[in-house]
């Protein structure tokens, strides 16, 4: 990682990154992050009867092992810290579901019922074994209703409940940026939801429009707070959740189980087969993502601190308030196919206490496959093709330096099924 030193510049700007005035780049952090995801699944499945279709049973199972080895480096090349990480997490569900089709009445009933089962283990930093790492179980019910109004309208409604498991990162992966130290937490719980939606769906021609009303109540929502460094809140050197209680990291933020939230909104949806080979679609999704209550973090850091770091009705990190999708796939025969989408999302809040505010933007991906045989599929995608430049984490108001969004990037491959 090359950092610019941009405290020494009297005044500095990311996005023209001149030489001089003391803005020198040098090798700010070397590190490796091996991973390995492995998992698997059986499924029954069946239609049982005409008024009962879809019909499905099975198993999964899920493993995922991850590390991290970061050395952190001063302008002059002098190691200043070095993180250590290692963890694994483990997932798995029994599941049945069925589509139900009512005889008198133009409705279809779906119901869906699973087990999960989750847990954290095998946590090490820096040689020293973490705190004992979440386990789960929860029985996720999903009930689905669709009533056929008319031959081209369709209404439907939906109950669920589902969980959120944190991330790798989230559980294992401390690290540290200049001054700024950045914690995991592997005793975090997963997010669980209960949702609820209703929408519609109406045929006119070769066009399909949609809508759908959504709102999904969370518990044990996952965020990462300062705890200490900066305003309104203590010096690291006194909170009892900075890393050594020292003055080597001057700002520091932890990912807790914060509270709860209300995440609702809506979707249109517009589909439009132009031909039989070209289809165009766009989406439009507008979110009010809040935290609704903060009393998982207050009873770690106290109330005030938690009000500063974490407070209510604010739009939750990293949820931008709508995006837009627009574009096209083209099938010129059953062998290949091409399409492309063009995504925008509007500048959002990195952070809950809405201190960091990271670019909105509009890019570009793309897509294309060929089948050159039964079994074999060459396959290509690009993302951000126009390569646009923008910051996706610490914008305006952050205290480390702004990481920009993914560049252009392609990978080719081929799909084998046997």
């Amino acid at each position: 990682i090359a950092t610019h030193n941009a405290s020494a510049a009297s005044s500095y700007n990311y996005r023209v990154p001149t030489s001089g005035n003391g803005n020198a780049i040098f090798l700010g952090a070397v590190g490796k992050t091996p991973y390995y995801d492995y998992g698997g699944s059986l499924v029954w499945s069946r239609d049982v009867a005409p008024w009962l279709t879809d019909v499905k049973a099975g198993v999964d199972a899920r493993n995922i092992v991850g590390g991290d080895s970061t050395a952190v480096f001063n302008q002059a090349g002098t190691q200043t810290a070095l993180s250590q990480v290692h963890g694994q997490q483990w997932f798995q569900g029994v599941f049945v579901q069925g589509t139900f089709h009512a005889p008198f009445v133009p409705l279809d009933i779906t119901i869906g019922l699973r087990e999960d089962f989750w847990r954290v283990s095998d946590g090490v930093f820096n040689g020293r074994a973490l705190p004992a790492g979440s386990q789960y179980t929860r029985f996720d019910p999903r009930v689905g209703l669709k009533y056929h109004l008319t031959q081209d309208i369709d209404l439907r409604a939906a109950f669920y409940r589902n969980f959120g498991a944190p991330g790798m990162n989230q559980t294992f992966r401390t690290f540290y940026s200049g001054n700024n130290a950045f914690q995991a937490n592997s005793a975090l719980a997963p997010e669980y939801n209960t949702g609820y939606e209703a929408g519609a769906d109406w045929r006119i021609g070769t066009v399909t429009l949609g809508v759908t009303a959504f709102h999904n109540d969370l518990t044990s929502v996952i965020d990462s707070a300062t705890i200490c460094g900066a305003g309104g809140l203590p010096s690291c050197s006194v909170s009892s959740q900075a890393i050594g209680n020292t003055s080597q990291f001057t700002r520091q933020s932890k990912y807790f189980n914060v509270g709860s939230a209300t995440v609702e909104g809506f979707e249109v949806l517009a589909d439009w087969r132009a031909t039989e080979t070209l289809k165009f679609n766009s989406s439009f999704t507008f979110s009010r993502s809040v935290l609704t209550d903060n009393a998982g973090i207050a009873a770690i850091i106290g109330r005030t601190v938690a009000n500063t770091a974490e407070p209510l009705n604010n739009q939750l990190a990293n949820v931008p308030s709508w995006t837009a999708l627009a574009g096209f796939t083209w099938t010129p025969d059953p062998q290949s196919s091409l399409s492309m989408n063009v995504k925008g999302f509007p500048a959002y809040w990195a952070d809950t206490a809405h201190t960091v505010r990271n670019d909105g933007a509009a890019v570009i991906d793309i897509s294309a496959s060929y089948r050159m045989q039964p079994g074999v599929e060459f396959f290509v995608t690009g993302q951000n093709i126009g390569n646009r430049t923008y910051v996706a984490s610490g914008s305006t108001g952050a205290s480390t330096p702004p990481g920009l969004a993914q560049p252009i990037f392609f990978l080719v491959g081929v799909r084998l099924g046997i």
